[in-house]
């Protein structure tokens, strides 16, 4: 990958890296998994939208296999938004961005819908000895 660009929040990066499409035509939102416009069946759900290809549906399509670990976040409203919809033939992982390792349970502010580190972020970068204020 030479040109992959980062959304400030996992699941558009994520989308974007499945997808080969940067996030703003793909997700744009980390909304949780609750999150639906039911007015558009499409891509009215978090996540990729459900008519969109993924790279693992093309590398199984070219005789790869498709295996897959770790956090998805890239949509699983429906069976077909899930890794194993998208194209991977086996799946272990979490499906959204909020999970508890230790605990069974997690309460809905950490699924994505309230961000509770909004502006609680310090900018270090001006203590870093190659920081140069955007010049290069």
């Amino acid at each position: 990958m030479d040109r992959h660009y980062a959304y400030k929040i996992c699941s558009p990066s994520r989308s974007a890296l499945q997808t080969g499409r940067l996030a703003v035509h793909v997700n744009t939102l980390n909304t949780g998994v609750t999150a639906q416009n039911r007015s558009d069946p499409v891509s009215g759900y978090a996540g990729i939208p459900r008519n969109v290809t993924g790279i693992a549906q093309k590398l199984r399509s070219a005789g790869y296999r498709t295996h897959m670990v770790g956090k998805w976040d890239a949509g699983m409203a429906t069976p077909e938004q899930t890794p194993l919809g998208r194209g991977y033939e086996t799946w272990v992982g979490y499906f959204q961005h909020a999970n508890d390792y230790w605990r069974k349970g997690m309460n809905l502010q950490s699924t994505g819908e309230i961000d509770n580190c909004l502006n609680e972020f310090t900018d270090l970068f001006m203590h870093n000895a190659t920081y140069r204020g955007g010049v290069r």
